[in-house]
Formats: structure tokens, sequence, C-alpha cells
């Protein structure tokens, strides 16, 4: 019988590409960038992987979101922002080709590659940590809070919720060994207790909610509410369990006051906005400026949908919300029809996860953890019924 050499080669390199993909998620973000740039540019090179994504009806939206994400910072001299157009429509691209290639297999050994990584960074967070203990000055934030190979603390943060919520996956679906899942759970703790993000934290609670939700685990569900209630009240009755929790106060007043220049910066320009990473590049410039509130300078506008508007412009937002409803629809079809359920379950609770931590901040929009995201949601698109 002739084999098809194709086929067969076809179905090792897609999981190559795409367990490369979720191991380079926990590399050092710029060796984490340059992988997936190669990754993604080798499918765009690949006769057989570009048919695949140019097939796909969703490749219409990627013209008219290139040209809004990359022409608009070239008049502002927006060089950053240039770059950061072209890493936008690359991980659209990704996302694309995951929805085609994803597998059943594929996924499961996927999650699992994260589940061992994430273990290793929890290894290189308390060697972090000890070395602020050494020598404070290192340490990005006066709390000494670890970012492990991410960015910042709040980066790490998200990526132990995607990395919990999959140990669970698996324990709820009974399609990994419980003991090893619920080992991978407490080191991942431990990185979230590590990295100290208040809202990594809610976006674990807000996430485990609906995967009991979505998997019909009625009877859990009270139990993990009164759980937190009860977790709730033992840090306000003694502080020092979660000491970061009293200092939300002045966490959310310097959001809000990133929040008021990033208005401010997209009322300039609301229409086609000025380019990824706009409030980094502009917002030094207004520092002691007048405007009736201090200006904070960082990176992003902590919140996806202002950081959209005042980085892509209506047209851009717009635009680039049409991809996500027409990527993401599936899934919500997916779990109407009971198919796939436990992936299924799975994706809607870090998607859920994801727009809560979104009102705030927008860690998931990073590279790293937009690819470690589209992978977790490619598992809804799977055709096979539970």
């Amino acid at each position: 019988m002739e084999v098809n050499r194709s086929s067969f080669f076809g179905r090792f390199t897609d999981r190559v590409i795409i367990l490369s993909a979720v191991l380079c998620a926990f590399l050092p973000s710029i060796l984490s960038f340059i992988v997936e740039a190669a990754l993604v540019t080798s499918l765009i090179i690949n006769s057989r992987t570009r048919k695949m994504i140019f097939s796909c009806r969703l490749c219409y939206w990627l013209l008219p979101i290139a040209l809004a994400s990359i022409i608009p910072p070239v008049f502002y001299r927006n060089y950053i922002g240039i770059i950061g157009g072209v890493g936008l429509v690359l991980l659209l691209i990704f996302g694309i080709y995951l929805k085609k290639a994803i597998t059943s297999e594929i996924f499961e050994e996927g999650t699992k590659f994260a589940s061992v990584a994430s273990v290793i960074v929890t290894f290189v967070a308390i060697i972090e940590k000890i070395a602020y203990s050494i020598w404070p000055s290192l340490a990005m934030n006066k709390d000494l809070r670890c970012a492990g190979v991410f960015f910042n603390p709040n980066m790490f943060g998200t990526a132990v919720v995607f990395v919990i919520l999959a140990c669970l996956y698996k324990i709820m679906s009974g399609r990994g060994d419980k003991r090893i899942y619920t080992i991978v759970i407490i080191f991942n703790l431990v990185s979230m207790a590590l990295c100290g993000s208040l809202l990594g934290m809610a976006e674990l609670v807000c996430g485990v909610f609906f995967l009991l939700l979505f998997n019909k685990q009625w009877k859990l569900v009270p139990i993990f509410i009164g759980a937190g209630i009860i977790a709730l009240a033992a840090v306000l009755v003694y502080p020092k369990l979660l000491p970061r929790l009293f200092e939300a106060s002045d966490s959310f007043n310097s959001r809000y006051r990133v929040w008021q220049l990033g208005v401010y910066l997209f009322k300039q320009t609301p229409i086609f906005g000025r380019g990824v990473l706009t409030y980094m590049m502009e917002s030094p410039k207004y520092v002691g400026a007048e405007l009736g509130f201090n200006v904070w300078v960082t990176t992003c506008a902590h919140s996806l949908l202002l950081d959209g508007l005042l980085c892509l412009g209506i047209v851009g937002t717009t635009l680039l919300s049409g991809f996500f409803i027409h990527y993401f629809l599936p899934v919500v079809k997916n779990i109407k029809k009971l198919i796939n359920q436990p992936t299924c379950a799975f994706a809607m609770a870090v998607i859920m996860g994801v727009l809560f931590h979104g009102i705030f901040d927008e860690t998931v929009a990073w590279p790293q953890l937009t690819v470690l995201f589209l992978f977790i949601v490619s598992g809804a698109f799977l055709p096979k019924k539970e």
C-alpha cells in the first residue's frame, strides 16, 4: 500500500510548529518573539500551510487589518508601531492556521508541554526571588515581585492562570494523571504568589468559576463560591495573608491616570489611531503638562478596549473586533451543540478570564500570551463529538 507522504509529513510539520509555538511562549520575551516570528514566516513560505491559511474565509480580514495597523503609525513616525502592526497580522495568521491544523492529539500534547514548561518557569521565579532578596536593586518594583521569563509580573500571572486552567481541564476531563497535574497546579500557585498579581488572582477565580459552570459542575459551583467568601474573610481578618490586596486602591488610581491620558490621546486621533504601543510612545511627552491629572508613563493604556481604540482607532478596532467575533463564533456554537464540551468549556473559561482581566489590563495582548491564548482556544474548534 502506498503511503501518502505529503499527508504524513504535513501532520508532522503541523505538530512540530504548534508544539514549538506553545513551548516558545515560556521562553524569555525577546527570544520568544524571534521564534514566533520565524514560525509564522515559515507558515507563509510553505505552500501547503499557506494554502491552508488563505483558503479560510477569515483571511479576508487580514488585508484591511494590516492597512489599518501599519499605515497610520507611518504618519506619526511611530516605527515601533509599524513593527507591532506587522506582529499583529502575523499573530492573526497563526490563529487562522491553528484553527485549520489543530488535532486532538496535538492539543492534548500541547497542554502537557505547557504544564511542564510552567514548572521550569516556577524554578526560574524562585531563583529570581532569591536574587531580589540579596540584591533588591535588581527588582523592577518595590514589592520584589517576580516576572519569571515574562515582561512583567502581571503577564507572568496571566500565564499562570492559563496553565492552572489547563491542568484543571486535564483533571476534570480525565485526560491526564490527576496527581501529576495537581502537583503542577501547586507549582503554579507558588508562581502566582511570587508574581503577586492581584488581577491574575482575580482572573484565576473568574476562569475557575466559568470552567465549573460550562462543565455543568452544579454541585461544585456553590462550594467554590463559598470557599472564595471564606478566603476573602480570612484575608480581611488577617491581612498578612495577602498584603497586596490593600494596595488595590493605589493600583486602581494609577490605572485611572493611564485611562485619563488614554482618552485624551484617543480624542486627538479617533478614526485611525497612531499605531501599536501609542501610549508608550506618547505618554513621556505629557509628563508635567497641565492636563488636570498626573501622567503615568507605562507601556499601554491598561484596557483592551481603550488601548485598541488608542492604537488602531475606531476603524482598526472595528475590523479587529469583526475578526475575533467570526473567529470565536464556532466556540459558542459548539457549546450549544455539546460538541467537544471539555475543550469548549476550557476555552470559554480562558476567554471569560481574559475579558475580565482586559477591563483593567491587557496582558493577553503580549505575543507570548497571545500565542498561548490562541492555542487554548483552538481546542474548541475540534470537530469530534464527546
